[in-house]
């Protein structure tokens, strides 16, 4: 009889490869082709390859291998490289440089976060090599930033600034004396300052492309043509000024994401074969034991397996406050062990921590584009070629129907050209969304893009989930009630020992109200243990059979129920309480009543968002009475009560039209909600990762108090856009009017554009600072 096929986990030792989507799709081919192998699914978060294969034909260790081995060729045929890129003041530079690199052989694709300045590039190490990507960004018109000293980066942006600008004033100081040297020093600064504009004005033309670059460029060299080489000087160097300043203000977007980058440690140091090594943060996989020390950074996310201390979250979560962590509890990536030594569990590698999604997050402005970025991407394309014709038109067609002059009518039309400049249309966006992002993080919330964050401007329903989001997702003991004739004390040891086993929260609320009195002597022994699933559980201590379960299951269990226990429940019942009833033998001795507490801050949060004229909603799968009383407690009007996951989604389905609802949830149940509302919210800490993967939102602090200021701050983001893009399009408009109107100096409209764009931008980074 043939063997059953094999199911083997093989951790790869090199995980960047599996960060790559077509590095990934090539290794599930080739892994596909082995006659062995039966089936693979890869799994980048945990860095490794599930597969079945059959034993017949092969072992675990050869497969392995040839895992490995597919790896390390795959490796050698597709190099990844990422780089800082300097001189990037737009998106469309951005597009610039992906194309310039991109039309290198051997690149398979080119991607530039313009908010990080990054540049990520896979390629053939056998046909292209590092100095040419670099190379290819030099002609482009940009930098490396690898390839200079911070000194010499200064020195090209500013030195060369400073230097064309000497010939600016020296050709204004000679302009009545000596009108010749005057013009020869008015074309060194053209040239000196426009040069960064030369080369970009190229680059856009060869990828037929109509940038800021090549409009500005076709202005400078139209001044020169009419004469007016002061107004080429002016322009050019104004236009250099204005990029000069404007790096200088985006530095402090890209330094706040490369802050976020510092956080995590470069080693971490790992349990191998009983010792203690360090080891490259990006070899640590999941499931190995890494040791930390007071004063360190927590290197990747995992649960406490030895030792307590207190950590500073307050770079992830915003809470400045220390907290307390021992065994059983999560640490963060990037997060301060103050105390204590500790060793804890990686559950994340390196690359997939919180930390490092929400970098991703942050520094991304390509995946999840807001509608609003998508809108003035595709305005801006079109934008410029349609401003460029109508200057064409005005050169040709003014002097022909007005019979005025040619000089004048070009003029008009070089104003045209750079006033039509969508620097600061491209750039209102994308700058406010990663500031905003970047604030979101501060505070200690992860918002996965620019879609999730105007969405989340835009709501004006939230349904949140009752256990675990408005409350802790835990039984409280409220009281205890006993048969007349029995008393607590004797039963306690019994109590303790009986609900020791279960994970049930009921039990557990029991167990730690009743193991206090057993310290000093070890548990009863507990013998037939059983859980009944909806039920309750059952076990003999000392040949007495007893039962901790529903009144429900002890009615089918025919077991004795004193009259006033009853009387109880049912005020109990009535009141919103979860019950639970002991009973030795045949007969209920006692009956325990607990409480899910709402949070401290659930009230609040709710009197805020109707302050917002935002609606409420809360949904439960527990019975109604407990949803009606804390609903009833919070000032919520409309719950809904037994919903079970499929309910929630449909409920979400059902909302009416107009509806734009947020769900916020914790748990596998709440993920088919999470996934269809318009915006999906999980709780970062207590949740499910199947509920934060779900989630366009993720709330790093075990808090819903984050709720209205998120929400504030999204709002606020997109004030900000509009006001932006309103005051760009408004501004230009009013000086295209007034350079058509009346002649005025080129220099003028190079102002008016270098000073809008600056206005944007400063304005986009208040959110940076913004407090709720």
């Amino acid at each position: 009889m043939p063997k059953q096929p094999q199911i083997l986990d093989v951790r790869l030792s090199r995980p960047n490869l599996l960060r790559c989507e077509t590095c990934r799709d090539q290794l599930q081919e080739r892994l596909s082709r082995h006659s062995s192998i039966q089936n693979a699914y890869i799994e980048p978060a945990r860095a490794r390859v599930r597969l079945m294969f059959d034993p017949e034909s092969s072992d675990p260790k050869s497969i392995e291998q040839t895992v490995q081995s597919v790896c390390d060729q795959i490796e050698r045929e597709r190099a990844h490289l990422r780089m800082t890129v300097e001189g990037m003041d737009c998106t469309d530079c951005a597009i610039q440089v992906e194309h310039a690199v991109q039309s290198l052989p051997g690149v398979q694709w080119a991607r530039v976060q313009f908010a990080s300045a990054q540049l990520e590039v896979e390629l053939n190490p056998a046909s292209v090599a590092q100095r040419d990507v670099a190379r290819a960004v030099r002609q482009a018109g940009y930098r490396i930033a690898q390839e200079e000293t911070q000194a010499a980066r200064r020195f090209s942006e500013w030195g060369w600034l400073i230097f064309s600008g000497a010939f600016f004033l020296m050709g204004w100081l000679l302009y009545a004396a000596n009108p010749a040297i005057s013009k020869l020093s008015f074309g060194l600064c053209a040239l000196l300052a426009g040069l960064p504009l030369l080369k970009g004005a190229w680059q856009s033309l060869r990828y037929r492309r109509l940038d800021m670059n090549a409009l500005m460029t076709t202005a400078g060299i139209g001044a020169i043509g009419l004469g007016e080489w002061s107004e080429a000087a002016a322009l050019m160097w104004l236009f250099a000024l204005g990029n000069a300043l404007q790096n200088r203000t985006l530095s402090r977007v890209r330094a706040a994401v490369q802050r976020l980058m510092e956080l995590c440690p470069p080693t971490a140091r790992v349990n191998q074969v009983g010792e203690w090594v360090e080891v490259p943060v990006e070899s640590a996989q999941v499931g190995d034991l890494i040791a930390l020390y007071p004063g360190e950074r927590v290197p990747v996310d995992g649960i406490i397996q030895a030792g307590e201390s207190t950590l500073d979250e307050s770079s992830l979560t915003g809470e400045s406050v220390p907290v307390s962590k021992s065994i059983g509890d999560t640490v963060l990536a990037g997060t301060i062990n103050l105390t204590g030594s500790l060793q804890i569990l990686a559950q994340e590698p390196a690359h997939n921590t919180a930390l490092a999604k929400m970098i991703a997050l942050i520094a991304s402005d390509e995946s999840g584009r807001a509608k609003s970025q998508q809108f003035i991407d595709r305005f801006a394309a079109r934008y410029t070629p349609i401003v460029v014709l109508t200057a064409l038109l005005i050169a040709l067609l003014g002097p022909l129907v007005t019979g005025g002059d040619w000089g004048a009518w070009v003029h008009r039309a070089l104003w045209l050209l750079i006033i039509a400049c969508p620097c600061a249309l491209v750039i209102a966006t994308p700058v406010a969304m990663v500031a905003a992002l970047g604030t979101a993080s501060r505070q200690g919330a992860m918002i996965k893009g620019g879609i999730a964050l105007e969405n989340l401007a835009n709501i004006n329903t939230l349904v949140l989930d009752k256990t675990g989001t408005l409350t802790y997702a835990m039984q409280q003991l409220q009281d205890a009630h006993w048969a007349e004739g029995f008393s607590e004390q004797t039963y306690l040891p019994v109590l303790a020992a009986l609900t020791a086993p279960s994970t049930h929260p009921v039990a557990r609320a029991i167990h730690l109200w009743a193991s206090p009195s057993q310290e000093k002597n070890a548990l009863l022994e507990v013998q037939d243990f059983q859980l009944e699933s909806g039920g309750g559980i059952t076990g003999a201590i000392a040949g007495k059979a007893y039962a901790l379960g529903s009144l429900k299951w002890m009615r089918e269990k025919g077991m004795e129920m004193p009259a006033e226990l009853f009387a109880l429940s049912e005020n109990a019942q009535l009141q919103g309480n979860t019950l639970s009833f002991f009973a030795e033998d045949s007969r209920v001795l006692a009956l325990f009543t607990f409480a899910d507490l709402p949070r401290p801050e659930a009230a609040q949060v709710i009197q805020r968002l109707e302050a917002m004229g935002i609606k409420t909603m809360i949904v439960s799968g527990d019975q109604p009475a407990p949803t009606e009383s804390l609903a009833r407690a919070l000032g919520v009007s409309e719950w809904r009560a037994g919903y079970r996951p499929a309910d929630k989604l449909q409920l979400i389905e059902s909302l009416p039209q107009g509806a734009r609802a947020a769900m916020v949830g914790d748990g596998i149940n709440d993920v088919g909600a999470l996934h269809r509302a318009h915006v999906g919210v999980a709780m970062g800490t207590v949740g499910a990762d199947a509920a934060m993967e779900a989630a366009d939102v993720v709330l790093l602090r075990d808090e819903i108090g984050l709720l209205p200021s998120l929400i504030r701050l999204a709002r606020r983001a997109q004030n900000v856009v509009k006001f932006n893009v309103a005051v760009a399009l408004g501004t230009k408009l009013i000086l295209v009017v007034a350079g058509l109107l009346t002649p005025l100096g080129l220099w003028a409209a190079v102002a008016g554009d270098v000073g809008l764009s600056l206005l944007v931008t400063l304005h986009a980074l208040t959110l940076n600072r913004w407090r709720a």
